[in-house]
């Protein structure tokens, strides 16, 4: 689309800007055409031998582009946008709210080092490291949802159930999915497994479990309703699906522009950002053993014990109403909530009236997971963060995993890997 021509173009212009303040160039600005003549020296990489476990360098990789060079990517743009321009202007630290990493000297430095040039220690704000960790999460979505086949229930299901007994993963363990509750589960844990070598081998550094399990959940059940939506899963009659029906010939039409400017209209979650996107914030860290028993009540749990055990969790009773069809297998407690009088007039404002109309409820089930799994994790803020030193722009956080970035070489579209 034009707009999405517009904010790559834009995003392009700022990629090169940066590139050209970390190497000598003789393009100018205006050049962005492929066949101009824009030579860049290559980033200067300068790192000690013995570099700190905590945090792995990134060697240099270029890779041909395979696409044309004026039509870049969505996805491309995106990447592009969290290099240097993005990640510097996040960058800038404020004492207050910042997030100190180790030794200066055990990272990569790129760019002409003169002598005796000392590094600053490293600290970013924290809202640069929520911006490279919800980038992360969407890097892990995309690798979810080809890699995981499992039925969007069960994935919320599985959430859930992590969060409920301490957000650290410890639902892997066969003791817990043998449990009551559990059904099913052990199956979308070996698809999950598959997900974590495949990161696993491109990143080294290793993703968890549990932050894996968590944002899973959201992923997979954004991917179902737009597959809903499209009328590639039964879901709504066809005057409410897109386009009447019509529109989605093609499986792929669940990935244009055009369809997630129309889902995103209907499957808002009222207060947070749109379901399309995945604000699950990354950092959880592993348990080495199941979590004992006790700590979710069983499907066949009075209606007053899983209203208690929601308070204790800060879930409000319209998100447990919302909640409810993914908290056991066959319906069980969505079933002995529905019996609660106390629950009654909820169930019919919040989902009974507003069942046939695309939206409501899974906005509303995706607002109440995701604050669910939020509120019950503890969280490392230096999880996934490598950073990196600029010379002239400072200290970068990065991803674990190769990035492209895109930039002319040599008058050529090529994509740098950092």
């Amino acid at each position: 689309s034009t707009l999405t021509r517009v904010v790559a173009a834009v995003v392009l212009r700022q990629l090169v800007h940066r590139r050209n303040l970390l190497c000598p160039c003789t393009c100018s600005m205006a050049s962005l055409a492929p066949s101009s003549a824009c030579v860049c020296s290559s980033a200067v990489r300068l790192q000690r031998p013995a570099a700190s476990s905590s945090a792995p360098s990134r060697a240099v990789v270029r890779a041909r582009a395979s696409s044309s060079p004026s039509d870049p990517s969505r996805r491309e743009a995106l990447l592009a946008g969290l290099s240097l321009s993005a990640a510097s202007a996040l960058s800038l630290v404020n004492a207050a709210d910042a997030v100190a990493f180790g030794d200066p000297e055990s990272y990569t430095v790129f760019g002409q080092r003169p002598p005796g040039y000392t590094l600053p220690p490293i600290k970013f704000q924290k809202k640069s490291i929520e911006f490279v960790h919800k980038e992360y999460a969407r890097i892990l979505g995309e690798k979810i949802c080809e890699l995981v086949s499992a039925d969007y229930r069960d994935c919320l299901r599985l959430g859930f159930l992590d969060s409920a007994t301490g957000g650290n993963g410890s639902v892997r363990f066969a003791e817990e999915l043998s449990r009551p509750g559990y059904e099913g589960l052990a199956e979308v844990v070996e698809q999950y497994g598959k997900v974590k070598e495949a990161i696993d081998a491109e990143a080294k550094m290793p993703v968890t479990w549990a932050d894996l399990i968590a944002v899973g959940g959201r992923v997979k059940a954004v991917e179902a309703f737009k597959k809903q939506y499209c009328g590639l899963l039964p879901r709504y009659e066809k005057s409410y699906q897109y386009k009447a029906g019509k529109g989605c010939e093609d499986p792929d039409t669940i990935y244009t522009p055009e369809f997630l400017v129309d889902f995103n209209n209907f499957f808002q979650a009222t207060g947070d950002k749109d379901i399309s996107q995945s604000p699950i914030p990354l950092g959880r860290k592993d348990a080495t053993e199941a979590a004992p028993e006790g700590l979710v009540p069983t499907p066949d749990a009075p209606a007053a014990e899983w209203i208690a055990w929601s308070k204790s969790k800060r879930i409000t009773l319209q998100d447990l109403v919302s909640i409810s069809p993914y908290l056991s297998a066959n319906g069980e407690v969505d079933a002995t909530l529905r019996e609660d009088p106390k629950l009654a007039k909820l169930y019919e404002g919040l989902v009974d009236r507003k069942a046939f109309f695309p939206g409501p409820l899974e906005s509303a089930a995706v607002k109440g997971y995701a604050k669910f799994v939020r509120s019950n994790a503890t969280l490392d803020p230096e999880a996934y963060i490598v950073p990196i030193y600029a010379i002239g722009e400072g200290w970068l956080p990065r991803l674990p995993v190769p990035t492209p970035h895109l930039t002319f070489v040599d008058g050529e579209r090529q994509i740098v890997q950092l």
